[in-house]
């Protein structure tokens, strides 16, 4: 599904493309390490016309120093086939040790459909294995996810614990059921940003390990962490099956096309017998008017498959790991690229879940929507996808200009500008918006049906609402 939706987050490159990059920050963590030899490719190219009518920004080119910049272009890259499995690692805030085990997530809390007063107030919450048994004859139309809480939870509304990934069936063939995806163990964890979370770690140590490798940037220091537990990633692939010399041409000099911007959408892989592991990045590059080189790396997200997952090439594209590596040789000849700095974890057990530590409350507080208290609601409505006539389906979000977009697919039904719609959350909470704006690859559109991808802008809905809107679901008021 995640291929498909490529589309929508496409356009909507193309459309920031127009404009320049929306987002302010810099990323400041892509500096230099040690053991990345900047010296082997120094060929100065002078950028003056160069046959680019649309840029006459005279600068300098370092390509040595914009890879540098680069998640995708800084890593080397494994040919193995399949790697072989690392001992004593673990990954996630539950610390769960790998391969992970559906029987390791049973306890874990997922919403049920009673509310805890009655027909009112939040809905319960009860175990993973409970809810796997009672969908187990469902037929899945459609990938099935399910958000986790802490092993403590009692109901949605609860507060602290653990920041978990959400669990999710895959669709692999029609007429497939929740039975079939246990039995077979075809599941995947998603967690829908770069965090500290991911690799178990608390911010703390986050912060003490980062100081240690000198990277500041939270997305580059999980992409390089995952190389030192897990090797260097042996599948790379890029949206909607892109060559890989155009992506690392686009990549190092978008001040050679007309709009001076470029973004590619990237997965970095690891494949092992037991399990996969799979890192989505979204990169936009431009060049300023003083020249200088900026590289955004706007959005990301990681993901554990299952050994029964065996449809990878239909979730990502095609592994062009060999092409990418002859590719950059011959544009940059031979450079050093991070390697592995072996680093072994020992397995522990996860942590005691009835007390919630000072540390765990914090980051709980930090992580809260910046939607105000008065703007939620609690309505007793029900956002499966069976029960509504319109559904939305969202993955990712982002900026562009002044426009904030929820990009995904109309699963179900159609979206109009105009509409009042509620959206929820992916911590269950539920706000009130109206569909202000939409648009697909670049063109404004007044209707999204069934089955169309496509970048959505609904009103109150924000930047700061990011981590709680990977994924989430929209439906139209009835």
């Amino acid at each position: 599904m995640k291929k498909k939706l490529l589309a929508g987050l496409l356009c909507l490159a193309m459309t920031a493309s127009m404009f320049g990059c929306g987002k302010q920050e810099t990323n400041a963590g892509n500096a230099v390490t040690p053991n990345q030899d900047t010296t082997q490719t120094n060929e100065v190219i002078t950028n003056g016309n160069d046959g680019n009518e649309g840029n006459d920004v005279s600068a300098t080119i370092n390509a040595a120093e914009r890879t540098m910049q680069s998640m995708i272009l800084s890593i080397d890259y494994s040919e193995e086939a399949v790697l072989p499995s690392p001992e004593n690692v673990y990954l996630f805030a539950g610390k769960l040790t790998l391969p992970i085990k559906l029987e390791d997530l049973h306890e874990y809390q997922c919403s049920s459909s009673e509310h805890v007063n009655g027909d009112e107030g939040p809905l319960k919450t009860h175990t993973l294995a409970a809810e796997l048994e009672e969908k187990k004859d469902w037929k899945l139309s459609r990938d099935l996810m399910t958000l986790l809480y802490d092993k403590s939870y009692t109901s949605v509304a609860d507060e602290g614990g653990l920041y978990l990934p959400s669990f999710n069936l895959g669709k692999t063939e029609e007429s497939i059921t929740v039975a079939d995806c246990v039995e077979k163990n075809i599941w995947y964890l998603d967690q829908s940003m770069l965090c500290p979370q991911i690799l178990g770690m608390t911010e703390d140590e986050q912060r003490e390990r980062s100081a240690e490798l000198g990277i500041e940037d939270t997305e580059e220091f999980c992409l390089k962490e995952l190389i030192n537990l897990f090797g260097n990633p042996n599948y790379l692939a890029f949206g909607m099956d892109s060559p890989a010399d155009k992506e690392i041409q686009g990549l190092l000099y978008p001040d050679r096309n007309d709009t001076n911007f470029h973004t590619t959408f990237a997965y970095i892989g690891w494949i092992f017998e037991d399990y996969k592991l799979l890192l989505f990045v979204n990169e936009s590059v431009t060049v300023t008017s003083e020249g200088e080189y900026k590289n955004y790396p706007s959005s990301a997200s990681f993901t554990y498959f299952a050994d029964g997952y065996n449809d990878f090439g239909n979730y990502t594209g095609k592994n062009v790991v060999s092409e990418f590596k002859v590719a950059r040789q011959a544009e940059l000849g031979d450079m050093t690229y991070y390697q592995r700095q072996e680093r072994k974890l020992d397995a522990v057990d996860a942590p005691e879940t009835e007390g919630t530590s000072e540390t765990e409350s914090t980051q709980a507080e930090e992580t809260t929507s910046d939607v105000e208290q008065e703007e939620l609601i609690d309505p007793d409505l029900d956002f499966s996808e069976e029960a509504n006539d319109n559904y939305f389906y969202v993955t990712d979000c982002f900026q562009i200009v002044d426009n904030f977009y929820l990009s995904g697919e109309a699963i179900k039904g159609e979206l109009h500008v105009g509409d009042e719609v509620y959206v929820q959350f992916s911590d269950g909470r539920v706000v009130s918006g109206q569909v202000t704006y939409m648009q697909i690859y670049r063109e404004s559109v007044e209707v999204v049906n069934t089955g169309e991808s496509a970048g959505v802008v609904i009103s109150g809905i924000t930047r700061e609402d990011s981590d709680f809107l990977r994924p989430s679901v929209i439906i139209t008021k009835q």
